[in-house]
């Protein structure tokens, strides 16, 4: 049993909310540049949990080559 609940986002929401294609969240998933995780028992699939996209962003904040705008 888990005290927090565990947020998750697929990765066509991420391509979405942050204006890039989704074989680029792809590419930054099987690099492991992007932390993700594999549907269970529901088809083909995988998800981010919102804690590491925001570690992502974070990490990626202010470098010179961004891979992400966060102005979205």
């Amino acid at each position: 049993f888990s005290l927090f609940k565990v947020l998750s986002i697929p990765g066509e929401e991420i391509s979405k909310k942050y204006g890039v294609h989704i074989e680029t969240v792809r590419r930054w998933v099987r690099s492991g540049t992007l932390k993700a995780h594999k549907k269970v028992g529901c088809g083909k699939g995988w998800y981010v949990y919102e804690n590491d996209l925001a570690i992502f962003v974070h990490d990626t904040e202010g470098t010179t080559t961004s891979y992400i705008s966060t102005n979205h």
